[in-house]
């Protein structure tokens, strides 16, 4: 039920995807799978770099270079980039959206809540528990002002779950979009995206 598949096998839009006699996409089709394993390699790169720059930003470059140097060596890492899993796009959306609130802490811009929201939503694609991130980023800052002490409960609050606002819509924006492209090419696969979707989350709750 999870969206990962959708997410992967974007790429195959460019090219000649196989398709069942109904005109469905066969994710699990060879020339398919091997289109998704590759997209789901380069996001497994791209993570590494990502995760590395946003720590620079918020550490120095040390600790980017460390981290970078710990992703290319991680064999948990390495080995679920090689397959089609949820656990590159769950654990990459987890760590972007827990940084983007860091840096959106630092720097005050708003910028940073919004792509915290595209991660919860990258990160949606692969868990339904990264339905609580939108919680915990609320959670977060309330903490951060409180811990800073320049700001009463009732604000600290409100600014709070302003925040969770803003990440739970704009991770939903993500998966709307996610299908909205699938859509774009006819029915060829999840036309009934976020119905399938909505019926995985009930079996998870």
């Amino acid at each position: 039920p999870y969206p990962i598949t959708a997410l992967l096998t974007l790429p195959l839009y460019a090219g000649d995807p196989q398709l069942d006699e109904r005109g469905y996409l066969i994710p699990e089709a060879p020339t398919n799978l091997w289109t998704a394993r590759k997209t789901n390699l380069a996001l497994g790169l791209a993570g590494i770099l990502l995760i590395g720059y946003l720590l620079g930003r918020l550490y120095g470059p040390g600790i980017a270079v460390a981290s970078v140097a710990l992703g290319c060596i991680d064999p948990s890492w390495l080995a679920q980039a090689r397959w089609v899993t949820t656990d590159i796009a769950f654990g990459l959306g987890f760590f972007l959206t827990a940084l983007c609130v860091q840096l959106y802490a630092k720097e005050k811009k708003g910028g940073w809540l919004g792509w915290a929201g595209l991660s919860c939503g990258f990160a949606c694609t692969a868990k339904f528990s990264a339905l609580l991130l939108p919680f915990l980023v609320g959670g977060a800052l309330v903490v951060h002002q409180r811990v800073r002490g320049n700001t009463s409960l009732r604000d600290a609050l409100t600014r709070g779950g302003k925040a969770a606002l803003v990440t739970a819509l704009t991770a939903c924006f993500f998966l709307l979009t996610l299908f909205e492209i699938h859509w774009a090419f006819g029915e060829i696969a999840f036309a009934s995206g976020p119905a399938h979707w909505l019926e995985g989350l009930g079996r998870f709750i």
